[in-house]
């Protein structure tokens, strides 16, 4: 009895839930078995097992029996059925069997029923069609099981809707039963007939194929069935190596048919390699084909497989293009498409590949692979930046009730993956949330779980995602291993310091061997570092380096034990860490910086040969490092502080000349360039580089710098007048700046050279104005304020103020006894506060009375309470004021 006479279990519903699964594991069986048997060999597969399926049902909507009324809804489906706009036509039918319903037309609704059922199956939604086949064999039930043609049709239909799920041997069987029971050579017989020979075909059974097809060439002589089947057996025999019989066919063929003689040698060429002359043959016959046709189609699948494995990318898309215009049924389009797609991302041609995808699911949104298109097509939205379109693609995967856990779960993943580059955390755990909700297994779910943990982390809320991370790696045994990790990494994020070594710890113990101990022994060293246990660290990334050499946190590992013996004034034994990473890893990105702190370490040794070594290595094989630069900065610098001028400019021009094109650093060599020019005394040439400097890179911020050097080789030269103006414009270039202090100060200076061309006391007021400007700038440095306020005093005493000229001096003293005491600095060597020492005990002594002769011995005595040379001098001192006043000591 068929199954579907129970109306209470349909034969359809236990094959519902497993329908896409089932299809896609039999067309990943049968892509295994196309690779082993060459590129023809795999076209030959895909034309059978996809041409055939839907051939016998082309006409079924418009031969079924019609009830006595003429409906206008079925004849606007036959429509748009003929015409191929399904979606449109399971409307129509629809509203067919609404209204044949509502007419009580019971032949009228069994119609409809079956209208439907094809043009579902016709467009490759197997899941609407079981939908319809199950609500027709429970409404009906009675109706079908009294009558025996009807029952025959349902039992077609069940067998097609197999095909479809992809459930072969099943429709094998439901057909061959059916067969049994037909009359021969009636209609019904004849499609049953086709749909087992498809069946047979997509079992890659060619020799069963090609006698089914023999049968319904036979069985549908002088009709359109006798071509098809004729097809179909040139097919089969194609696929079972039976050339000789597939041409004696051929031969047999109309002459409007000859052509497929000619599609036959080509299709032997490409299976024998001659791609070159498949290709000029296929160009020579292509003006024969018309329409779709199986062979055709089988040919042009060929052709473009042909030059896939060439990997001519461009002339298969183009051949692909045929292949689309050939395809006799839905099945083939679509395979077609998702090869067009495949192709088109080969090429890198993603707008193709995108406009390709949304084709497909413009045209086949029901499709059974519908689901696998729509995630490709999110990653390629995705890979295009289009985030929202790809977001929306997911959300209209997640929320379709036809789609299937596993395509869901995936969109979800995917989604979350973009949610967390685009920052929006929110929709990225409810993604997760989803996954934990919807999982059917406890691996699923705690990778829900997991991502919520890590989503914490990601957010850096690295306490909130520890705590996440052991509860997932104590609830999920399949996430314990990679929680209780990332936990360490959470808490490595934190000031837990000793919690992070202890979590370590056990993390070692527990897994030894495991995934990620490698890197957790990395991780502990640097836990011991952040915890102040620096000799264990230091031993701790020496044993790392030496266990995993080929680890990628190996060299760094060497990078920050050299780091942690530096800081202990192990200098010995931080170059040997640094050597070593030199020497082993001579690529990797932290080569420059270990050259340059090896280069520092001799320096400060005064190991100049070897710190010169390391410069020269850096400009050589690092020159575009900033390491590079700054070594060559500094080696230069050296150069200049030992008089060897030559050979730091040398340097210098050999490091502009490496840097063309660097507006940072060409502009910054030049000036010191001249620096060292200025250095040497070799002002003409000083100028010139400055002239350059503000000539080449006048937007650049050294050309404030060189402003103050020109001022600088004017005010050497005695030509305050000329410097006083450079020394301005620095300031003014760089506000708020060191650059801007002392540019104001050295101005200053200049207008008190200046002051004894004013007898009115004009320049020295105008040195007081600049003076007054340095000790009103922001962050001053003491020894700038000092030296400012004992100018500004030795200005108020040229223009007769002393009273105010003692002020400036005692407030540069009692500032220096504040820093004093509060350990700031040691400024018992600051120059401007002996200045200012001297300055005021003088003016004190020029009041010529007893009183004020205290005040200037009390100031010396300071001196000599500090210790400061000459001692004896300052002693001398206070004793000839003691005499000259008579005043005790």
């Amino acid at each position: 009895m068929p199954a579907w006479s129970d109306p209470t279990a349909p034969a359809w519903q236990s094959r519902q839930k497993s329908l896409s699964t089932k299809g896609l594991n039999r067309r990943s069986k049968l892509r295994s078995q196309r690779s082993s048997r060459g590129v023809m060999k795999t076209v030959l597969v895909f034309c059978l097992v996809a041409l055939p399926l839907l051939c016998g049902l082309v006409a079924t909507a418009e031969e079924k029996p019609v009830a006595a009324k003429v409906y206008r809804t079925r004849q606007l489906g036959d429509r748009a059925f003929a015409d191929g706009i399904y979606e449109l036509a399971v409307k129509f039918y629809e509203t067919y069997r609404q209204e044949a319903a509502a007419d009580g037309n019971l032949s009228a609704q069994i119609d409809a029923s079956e209208c439907l059922i094809a043009t579902h199956v016709r467009s490759g939604n197997a899941l609407a069609a079981g939908e319809v086949f199950n609500r027709m064999a429970t409404s009906f039930a009675t109706t079908i099981s009294g009558d025996e043609i009807l029952r025959n049709r349902m039992s077609y239909w069940d067998g097609n809707i197999q095909i479809s799920s992809g459930d072969l041997t099943k429709a094998a069987d439901t057909l061959s039963k059916l067969l049994n029971r037909l009359e021969e050579n009636s209609e019904l017989y004849l499609q049953t007939l086709d749909a087992l020979g498809t069946t047979q075909a997509r079992a890659l059974q060619w020799e069963k194929a090609e006698k089914t097809y023999a049968l319904l060439e036979f069985a549908g002589k002088n009709s359109k069935w006798q071509m098809d089947a004729i097809r179909k057996r040139l097919l089969a025999l194609l696929m079972s190596d039976n050339y000789t019989r597939a041409r004696t066919i051929i031969a047999l063929l109309p002459e409007d048919k000859s052509s497929y003689g000619k599609i036959i040698s080509t299709l032997i060429l490409i299976r024998e390699g001659k791609t070159t002359e498949a290709a000029d043959s296929y160009a020579d016959i292509r003006k024969d084909a018309i329409g779709a046709d199986p062979l055709w189609f089988m040919l042009s699948t060929a052709m473009a497989d042909a030059y896939l494995q060439q990997k001519d990318f461009a002339k298969a898309l183009l051949i692909l293009n045929d292949a689309v215009l050939f395809a006799s049924s839905e099945f083939d389009r679509q395979q077609t498409l998702v090869k067009i797609i495949n192709t088109a991302v080969a090429t890198n041609d993603m707008k193709a590949a995108v406009a390709t995808g949304e084709k497909f699911l413009k045209n086949y949104p029901n499709s059974h692979i519908s689901n696998n298109i729509r995630l490709r097509l999110a990653t390629l939205y995705a890979d295009g930046q289009k985030t929202d379109d790809a977001l929306q693609v997911y959300a209209t995967l997640i929320a379709d009730k036809n789609a299937e856990l596993s395509a869901k779960l995936e969109a979800a993943r995917s989604a979350a993956k973009i949610l967390i580059i685009l920052k929006r955390y929110q929709e990225a755990q409810e993604m997760f949330d989803f996954i934990v909700s919807s999982a059917k297994d406890e691996k699923t779910r705690g990778e829900g779980v997991y991502g919520l943990a890590e989503l914490l982390y990601i957010q850096s809320k690295y306490e909130e995602a520890a705590a996440a991370f052991e509860k997932t790696a104590i609830t999920f045994k399949d996430w314990r291993e990679k929680s209780l990790f990332m936990q360490v990494k959470s808490l490595m994020n934190t000031q837990k310091h000793k919690e992070t070594v202890a979590k370590i710890q056990h993390f070692l113990t527990e897994y030894s061997s495991g995934e990620y101990v490698a890197e957790v022994s990395f991780l502990y060293a640097l836990a011991l570092k952040n915890s102040m246990q620096g000799q264990q660290a230091e031993e701790q990334f020496g044993k790392f380096a030496e266990s995993y050499p080929d680890h990628v946190y190996a060299p760094r590992a060497l990078f920050e034990k050299g780091m942690i013996a530096l800081g202990n004034g192990k200098d010995s034994e931080s170059i040997e860490s640094y050597s070593q990473l030199i020497g082993k890893y001579p690529t990797h990105i932290l080569i420059p910086n270990a050259l340059y702190r090896r280069m520092h370490i001799n320096f400060f040794n005064a190991s100049y040969e070897n710190a010169i070594e390391d410069v020269n290595t850096l400009l050589r094989d690092h020159p575009t490092s900033q390491f590079a630069f700054h070594g060559g900065m500094l080696l230069a610098d050296h150069y200049a502080s030992s008089k060897e001028y030559d050979n730091a400019l040398g340097l210098l021009r050999s490091m502009l000349v490496g840097s063309a094109g660097d507006d940072r650093a060409a502009p910054r060599l030049v000036y010191e360039m001249a620096n060292v020019y200025f250095k040497a005394g070799r002002d003409t040439e000083a100028m010139q580089a400055l002239d350059e400097l503000s000539e080449k890179y006048p937007d650049s911020a050294e050309v404030n710098d060189g402003l103050f050097l020109r001022g600088e080789i004017f005010s050497r030269q005695g030509e305050f007048d000329k410097a006083i103006p450079f020394f301005k414009r620095a300031a003014e270039g760089r506000p708020g700046s060191l650059l801007e202090t002392a540019a104001l100060g050295r101005a200053g200076d200049c207008y008190f050279a200046l002051g004894w061309k004013t007898p009115d006391g004009t320049n020295y007021l105008q040195a007081s104005k600049f003076y007054s400007q340095v000790i009103e700038g922001k962050h001053l440095p003491m020894i700038f304020r000092d030296q400012a306020l004992y100018k500004l005093g030795r200005c108020e005493e040229l223009l007769g103020d002393n009273g105010k000229a003692l002020s400036k001096f005692h407030e540069a003293i009692y500032n220096h006894e504040l820093d004093r005491e509060e350990g700031i600095a040691i400024a018992q060597n600051s120059v401007w506060f002996v200045k200012s020492v001297l300055a005021a005990a003088r003016l004190y002594l020029a009041k010529n009375n007893p009183e004020s002769a205290e005040a200037a011995i009390m100031l010396y005595k300071t001196l000599v309470n500090l210790n400061i040379p000459p001692v004896e001098d300052h002693k001398r001192k206070i004793k000839e004021i003691s005499e000259r006043f008579k005043l005790k000591e």
